[in-house]
């Protein structure tokens, strides 16, 4: 059975990650929502890589994690002003959002899913600084 890599949070907000076999993603998903977990990220397992060079690339990745974060965070303060443009284009954001989380998607995929839909650019630029916090922890 396959299995898959995941990054959730638990009900009192903490960041959990691990591994569970399911027979698709779907389902793995839902195995994950059975435990209380709400899933950010659910990806196939990695095949082999164990040993000195899967932990010098996951070293790697996390160097990777802190620059981004330090981005974002720059990214995130100019997405902050008060004007009412960028309050009505966060609220636009929130509305499609919330449509996505109340027809059954984890939060985490509809933001993900907005991240790469959105034509409106700052929009779109606010989505992906939540999916790169989200998929941070």
């Amino acid at each position: 059975m396959p299995q898959f890599d995941y990054k959730a949070r638990s009900k009192d907000g903490r960041v959990e990650t691990g591994m569970v076999e399911a027979s698709d993603r779907r389902s793995a998903i839902h195995r994950l929502q059975e435990q209380g977990l709400s899933p950010v990220t659910v990806v196939a397992g990695k095949t082999g890589g164990s040993g000195k060079l899967a932990k010098l690339l996951d070293k790697g990745k996390a160097l990777k994690t802190r620059q981004a974060a330090q981005s974002s965070e720059a990214e995130l303060e100019k997405l902050r002003s008060k004007s009412p443009k960028r309050e009505k284009v966060g609220l636009t954001l929130m509305k499609r959002l919330l449509e996505l989380h109340s027809s059954g998607m984890p939060i985490g995929d509809s933001i993900r899913v907005l991240s790469q839909r959105l034509s409106n650019p700052e929009q779109k630029e606010l989505a992906n600084a939540l999916w790169r916090d989200l998929s941070e922890g």
